[in-house]
């Protein structure tokens, strides 16, 4: 559905107009509460403060003002996401189950269709609320993992440099808060999938997403790995696409001697650093409804079958065939893993 790309794309300069809001915002509140913190020190300890600037006490103050900061960025950009994503739940889904609607045509050009803007509709007003507790809960993982990490950089910035264990536990604590980052925004991506479908609120929906899981967990996986390879492929394509465009640009411009032309006289890293840097952003936002759709094609397919049948037989005969192969590899996996049984009784004999 074209409409979805739109949204998807308007979610976005949403989340891009927030963050220039709140970088100024975060610049005076930073400046205002280090000003402050130092004034306070001067007038309690005068000419020692600065040794004790970097006490415990003024740490705590600043990693709360970062964990805050970075919740109201996190949380507003989460909001304009989960608004997209919940607008495609409901479009998919309103396909899936009341196909009539997707044939009426749109009010006049240049508006989305009723299924999109319908949807787009219940995501603005009656979803609004799960959509918002739900990223905020992704909000406050996100900025308490990304606080704890910058807090351990500083305190191993002030300590002497670490030998190998230490260094291999402090490895381990960054994939642990990754994991545990990772798993809190897959979860709610699946829960505002149930939002925009069935219209139920985030606490209903991730109850819902734990009984997917224990239903046919491990066959949803599969139909996501085998999705997400296509969409970097994707975006991948469509980088060497920009790059190349970029390329010819740049020769037509010095063929035609316009070389005061500003992204002639760019020096060429730079160059396709910026072309990169606009192409992926683009690519990827445009994407993310496909991964949207997915989710919510796999969820109807997982609770009402029949009625997915019903509405498209070959898309059903693809899910299955994407279930099978990825049985039919984790069963190959496994056997590669386990040893034969002659081989079991020669290791017993030696």
């Amino acid at each position: 559905m074209p409409g979805l790309i739109t949204v998807a794309y308007g979610s976005a300069l949403a989340a891009t107009c927030w963050f220039l809001l709140w970088l100024p915002f975060a610049v005076y509140v930073i400046q205002h509460v280090v000003e402050h913190l130092w004034d306070d020190f001067y007038q309690q300890w005068g000419e020692g403060a600065e040794a004790r600037y970097t006490s415990g006490e003024v740490t705590a103050i600043c990693a709360a003002v970062y964990f805050l900061l970075l919740l109201s960025l996190y949380w507003g950009q989460g909001v304009c996401r989960g608004v997209s994503d919940v607008t495609a739940a409901g479009a998919i889904g309103a396909w899936v189950f009341v196909p009539e609607t997707v044939e009426a045509p749109a009010p006049c050009v240049g508006l989305l269709k009723p299924v999109v803007s319908n949807a787009l509709l219940r995501a603005m007003t009656t979803c609004f609320g799960s959509i918002c507790f739900g990223t905020l809960v992704v909000a406050v993982v996100s900025a308490l993992v990304e606080t704890l990490k910058q807090l351990k950089y500083k305190r191993m910035s002030n300590c002497v440099p670490l030998g190998l264990p230490l260094k291999l536990v402090n490895c381990c604590v960054d994939c642990v808060l990754d994991a545990i980052k990772r798993a809190a925004e897959a979860f709610n991506e699946w829960a505002l999938v149930y939002t925009g479908l069935y219209g139920r609120s985030f606490l209903a929906s991730g109850r819902a997403v734990i009984g997917l899981v224990k239903k046919a967990g491990m066959d949803v996986a599969a139909n996501i790995l085998l999705v997400s390879p296509v969409v970097w492929l994707a975006t991948a394509g469509c980088l060497l696409v920009t790059l190349a465009m970029c390329a010819a640009l740049a020769a037509a411009l010095g063929h035609h001697g316009q070389t005061q032309a500003i992204w002639v006289m760019l020096p060429l890293p730079r160059r396709y650093a910026l072309a990169a840097a606009l192409a992926v952003p683009v690519v990827s936002v445009g994407l993310s409804p496909l991964l949207t759709s997915t989710r919510t094609l796999l969820i109807c397919y997982a609770e009402a079958d029949h009625v997915l049948r019903r509405r498209d037989p070959e898309l059903v005969e693809r899910i299955e065939g994407a279930r099978d192969l990825g049985r039919r590899k984790g069963r190959e996996a496994r056997s590669a893993r386990e040893p034969s049984a002659p081989t079991a009784q020669a290791v017993v004999c030696v």
